[in-house]
């Protein structure tokens, strides 16, 4: 009893400090509808990024979970999902997830600096 309690606290530790990831998310990779706020039409006008490559970059991108929050209830946690564009622009961007909807917060540009008057 003692050695299986052992063994399933050092599990444990080598699974929490190994940086494995959670498969379940609960990020909807195609979803039904996706929902823009006034915030990420702003940013997407203004660092030329259109609803093509937002879908690009929801299916293929990584979610980076040091810029989630995904400790929120339902529709308050965020994901920030990273990837290239076939444009070869490096974006994140910030979707919160909502019944069978995706929202889309905000997006940013990783490789360039841009002077947006977003509010």
């Amino acid at each position: 009893m003692k050695r299986n309690l052992i063994a399933i606290v050092f599990l444990f530790f080598v699974i929490a400090f190994s940086g494995c990831t959670p498969t379940t998310t609960g990020l909807n990779r195609n979803p039904s509808q996706i929902i823009y706020t006034k915030h990420a039409y702003c940013r997407m006008s203004c660092r030329n990024i259109n609803q093509t490559e937002v879908i690009e970059i929801l299916k293929d991108g990584k979610i980076n979970y040091r810029k989630s929050e995904l400790n929120n209830k339902d529709c308050y946690k965020k994901f920030a999902v990273e990837g290239f564009t076939k444009e070869h622009q490096h974006l994140r961007i910030i979707f919160a997830p909502c019944n069978s909807e995706e929202v889309v917060v905000t997006v940013i540009d990783l490789g360039n600096e841009w002077n947006c008057d977003c509010e």
